[in-house]
């Protein structure tokens, strides 16, 4: 009998950044690992497929908006009637956990406490492997900040049961932080890796050159930046709004040709509809799959941004970008790369010091992410297996 992985990601979220991980991870084990194995893609909420109905942002923007312990109860029950039928329907129904299986958690900011939905999917997930003697390791994975001792119980459960047996952690700080944590939980130690989109390029084969001097503003919804961002922050859709549109006009001004885009969230493209409203900048139709995305930002030779993607897939790509933060990852991001400079506070930034560091971020050399890519690969086959 073939060995299966069984690859878990937020394959189907409307953010496509989620997507471009997936893909990258499935790319490394299908064609860089090798092996006889198959790989079998599982969405972490039971999703089969991308949503064709922006309606869904509707329910999300609702539930955002409520007041914490409002937003836990509707994220209980939805997983109770919805997201966990769906995944042990998927998981029975499909038998992808019979035979000789490993479980990889790949990629994206999983080990967060979002309301309690990713603690829930975790616990059960890796409860549910364990029943079924299946390993599990997670590779190139993020750490959220603590938000409820429910929260942390469930992850300190899910992480300390005996079938996690690797642990690789895409930067420094979420390394810091689940060893900090987690490790007087009988949790293994966790290693430092980076993020699997940097293969973006090689996974999708782009070959597209990017437009000398044009320039990306991605668009992230303030209300969802607002959820997860740390307590020093004060997302204001109309202070973010003319905060853009004034670095546009600095960037025009100079010569430079801009594009607003977003990563796909139907959120990040109703709020940059706001954004651009009454307004002569032009922006990039939604893409409507992780490849579109890629192929988005391929185009521009520097993207300014809150979504850690669009800055990973722009340094896969060889191209230059300028991070806005909003929680530690998009910091730790540029810290890890050794351009801390390069990303500032996103809530209430200064137009002219981001259209300063876009200028810089264009004339600097390209770094070299040869080692980050070996590394990954390296560790991924050491969970696996693979051909020696």
């Amino acid at each position: 009998m073939s060995k299966k992985i069984v690859l878990i990601t937020a394959k189907y979220s409307d953010n496509l950044g989620d997507g471009v991980i997936a893909d990258n991870v499935r790319y490394i084990l299908s064609s860089k690992i090798g092996g006889s194995f198959e790989v079998v893609d599982l969405d972490m909420s039971g999703r089969r497929g991308y949503s064709k109905i922006g309606g869904v942002s509707k329910i999300k923007n609702i539930a955002l908006n409520m007041p914490y312990i409002l937003r836990t109860i509707l994220v209980i029950l939805k997983w109770n009637f919805v997201d966990k039928r769906r995944i042990k329907s998927y998981l029975n129904s499909e038998k992808i956990l019979d035979g000789e299986v490993k479980i990889v958690f790949g990629g994206g900011q999983v080990i967060h406490d979002n309301n309690l939905s990713f603690p829930l999917k975790l616990n059960f997930i890796i409860s549910y492997a364990e029943s079924r003697g299946v390993d599990v390791g997670f590779i190139g994975c993020g750490v959220g900040r603590k938000s409820s001792w429910y929260g942390e119980f469930l992850l300190k459960r899910a992480l300390s049961r005996p079938c996690v047996t690797s642990v690789f952690l895409r930067d420094s700080s979420s390394v810091e932080q689940f060893n900090r944590r987690f490790s007087n939980s009988g949790v293994l130690l966790a290693q430092g890796t980076y993020d699997p989109a940097f293969y973006s390029a090689e996974a999708y084969s782009i070959n597209e050159k990017s437009v000398a001097g044009r320039v990306g503003i991605g668009i992230a919804c303030p209300n969802d930046l607002q959820a997860s961002a740390g307590k020093d922050f004060r997302f204001d859709k109309d202070i973010l709004k003319e905060n853009f549109i004034r670095l546009a006009e600095l960037l025009i001004e100079f010569g430079y040709d801009v594009l607003f885009y977003t990563n796909g969230s139907y959120d990040d493209e109703k709020y940059l509809s706001f954004v651009l409203e009454g307004t002569k900048y032009k922006r990039i139709v939604r893409p409507s799959s992780p490849y579109e995305l890629v192929q988005t930002i391929a185009q521009f030779s520097c993207v300014v941004s809150h979504r850690l993607h669009s800055s990973i897939i722009a340094r896969s790509l060889g191209l230059k970008s300028v991070g806005l933060t909003w929680d530690k990852k998009v910091e730790s991001f540029y810290d890890d790369i050794a351009q801390k400079d390069f990303c500032v506070k996103g809530d209430i930034f200064s137009p002219d010091d981001v259209f300063n560091l876009i200028k810089r971020a264009i004339n600097l050399p390209i770094i070299d992410i040869t080692e980050y890519k070996r590394k990954i690969e390296a560790q991924l086959k050491s969970f696996v297996g693979g051909k020696q």
